[in-house]
């Protein structure tokens, strides 16, 4: 697991990026290249700056998570919800239990409801895990047609989403029976008829015929099944039981684009009217990252809401996210070391947290345990860190003191590996930078003295003996060119085969071609546009008694 730690993943990138523009940028000016390389790796005024880390609260929890589990019974066990989502809960329940007004069938209708909130923080789960039991509620009913209709702003979000959901309504025994499909433009490639582990239904006639409970697209393809008439029977069967409108990533939904998308939904409101008036009851829902903090985002937020979707929604409907206090998230860590201070007060000096630890101190502690091609100790680590945020009374060492208590002692940090010399700053940084990739990939600190390159040395060839009058034929060392008429850019103007090579006798200068043992050459014919070829001048017009021919 060493392999996904952020500061050494972030070490590999900085010696990747450094190695490819060394190599692409080859300096001879040595002052310039000096420049460059502090440019590049010095960590205070170089390019790379970090990794920076940011820590956050946790999200608070419900403060009822039976009362949650009551509005949405179909709840995985063990899931517990964030405040923000048990919020959520009590505005999309559509359990009969709950107060608020009634449909026909004598479900409570869901409220309009806009979760922004920040990452990672469970905005799918706030709108998912109500859409998927109102959809098992209504299907016990007898109810058919599609119960939501979810808008992605990007296929790629559909897809995965597809896959989370696929795995949902398989393998969970309260979605058991439930149906939901993709469409879009990628998935119509490869149409599949029934829900699976992996995959939603994506075929368009099955979608067409048996609406599905669960409907995920984008809104172009909406807009094509607002404009198609094959497609008029999905929305006279689905009219009266849509009961969500889910736009995921509503911040995406500005300019043009916000503009479009706002006046589809009308025309889908428009559609539903007139096939089922007075029976249609559309919930919007949306989810969207948080754009700032305060009662003034929560009022933007709500007035672009409006726009989008044409409707009126309530203040109410912007659900925030809320953080566990400081002090309560500290409060249990003070407990224990207060309990463990008063057990060992008699044992030794007592430890206490440092005011104000040093950065640098917390980086000359970790750095040589996350330095690249090192193990990774997790105990020694935790007991150099423990020596920083931590002090010990009458000068000993934290670590020494909690390994007293429990804790496994603190042993040295592991050496880095030694760093091999680099070549000489007047080299070219492409040749420079291809001797360090060699000497990291063979392991050789002493490899920088054969050369840079690196090649093997070429062998000798052995010496003729040039005392023999007679010349000595060797062989070709390549093989002869392809023919003139069969070279693939045309008549080439030097198209002889390659010569064989002779050495000449004592007092000569070399091999020299054996031009003796050629055919002879054929003429060379150049085309009739060649910048070579002579023109031959044009004869004077003869005349005929008869008159010009």
């Amino acid at each position: 697991m060493t392999e996904l730690l952020p500061t050494r993943q972030a070490a590999d990138l900085r010696r990747a990026v450094i190695d490819y523009v060394t190599t692409a940028i080859s300096l001879a000016d040595p002052s310039v290249a000096s420049a460059l390389d502090a440019f590049l790796t010095d960590e205070r005024s170089g390019i790379f700056l970090g990794p920076y880390l940011r820590t956050r609260l946790p999200f608070a929890g419900g403060s009822d998570a039976a009362a949650a589990r009551e509005l949405v019974p179909s709840l995985p066990g063990g899931f517990e919800p964030y405040a923000h989502q048990a919020a959520a809960f009590s505005r999309l329940t559509t359990s009969p239990e709950a107060p608020g007004e009634q449909d026909e069938a004598g479900f409570r209708l869901p409220q309009p409801t806009i979760v922004t909130t920040g990452t990672g923080s469970g905005k799918t789960e706030s709108f998912l895990y109500p859409v998927l039991d109102h959809a098992a509620r209504a299907k016990k009913a007898g109810i058919g047609g599609i119960k939501a209709l979810i808008l992605y702003p990007m296929n790629a979000l559909a897809n995965d989403q597809a896959g989370r959901l696929a795995k949902l309504l398989t393998e969970k025994p309260a979605y058991q029976g439930l149906t939901a499909a993709l469409y879009t433009g990628e998935a119509s490639h490869e149409p599949s008829t029934v829900v699976t582990a992996d995959s939603l239904i994506t075929d368009r006639e099955m979608i067409r015929g048996s609406a599905p409970d669960v409907l995920l697209t984008n809104y172009k393809m909406l807009d094509q099944l607002l404009l198609r008439r094959a497609d008029r029977p999905l929305w006279e069967a689905s009219a009266a039981s849509l009961r969500y409108l889910v736009l995921d990533e509503f911040h995406t939904y500005d300019g043009a684009q916000g503009t479009d998308v706002g006046m589809l939904l009308r025309r889908l409101r428009l559609v539903l009217d007139q096939i089922a008036p007075g029976r249609v009851h559309l919930t919007p829902v949306a989810t969207s990252a948080t754009l700032g903090d305060g009662a003034d985002a929560a009022a933007a937020m709500l007035d672009f809401a409006r726009t989008v979707f044409g409707t009126d929604i309530g203040e109410d409907a912007v659900i925030t996210e809320t953080r566990v206090d400081l002090d309560e998230f500290v409060r249990p860590s003070r407990e224990v070391t207060a309990d463990h201070a008063g057990e060992a007060a008699g044992e030794g000096p007592s430890l206490s947290p440092a005011q104000f630890p040093a950065a640098a101190s917390m980086a000359t502690a970790v750095r040589p345990h996350l330095e690249p091609g090192t193990p990774l100790d997790a105990e020694a680590l935790t007991a150099h860190v423990l020596d920083v945020l931590w002090t010990a009374d009458g000068g000993e060492r934290a670590s020494t003191i909690a390994a007293q208590r429990g804790l496994p002692p603190a042993r040295p940090p592991p050496r880095p590996p030694p760093r091999r010399p680099d070549p000489p700053r007047d080299l070219p940084r492409h040749r420079a930078a291809r001797a360090r990739r060699h000497r990291a990939a063979v392991g050789d600190p002493a490899a920088h003295r054969r050369g840079l390159h690196h090649r093997p040395a070429r062998r000798a060839l052995p010496r003729a003996r040039p005392r023999s009058s007679t010349p000595k034929l060797l062989p070709e060392p390549r093989s002869a060119p392809v023919a003139a008429r069969d070279h693939p850019r045309g008549p080439r103007r030097d198209h002889r085969p390659r010569l064989p090579l002779v050495r000449r006798a004592r007092g000569g200068r070399g091999p020299r071609p054996a031009r003796h043992l050629l055919p002879p050459l054929r003429p060379l014919r150049l085309g009739r546009h060649h910048p070579r070829r002579r023109r031959r001048p044009r004869p004077a017009p003869r005349h005929h008694p008869q008159g010009r021919r």
